[in-house]
């Protein structure tokens, strides 16, 4: 799997394929993922805590990948609405075992 550390990358939004041709992403189950909570600002989506995420995750010796996510709801915080994710951030470890899966 290739990892990539930029932390301003593509988001790309898509629903269920239809077709191979169609799909942008496919479970690897040989890949361990982080499950997180991420909060985007509706009107500016630059405006999330990716960042947060990856960083305490890369100060634990995990290299992180691609972020797959699941819209959860929206709610409004200070006049600013947000949209809530459950998401799964690709890890990669030298040696992995499974107390370092739980996270």
């Amino acid at each position: 799997m290739g990892f990539q550390t930029d932390a301003h990358a593509e988001i790309q939004y898509c629903l269920l394929a239809e077709t191979d041709e169609d799909c942008i992403w496919r479970l690897d189950t040989e890949t361990t993922y982080a499950e997180v909570l991420l909060r985007y600002a509706v009107q500016d989506d630059n405006n999330n805590n990716v960042e947060e995420h990856c960083a305490a995750l890369q100060a634990r010796g995990w290299q992180t990948g691609c972020i797959i996510s699941r819209y959860l709801f929206t709610s409004m915080e200070d006049g600013v609405s947000y949209d809530y994710y459950k998401g799964w951030i690709a890890i990669e470890k030298g040696s992995v075992d499974k107390q370092d899966k739980l996270l």
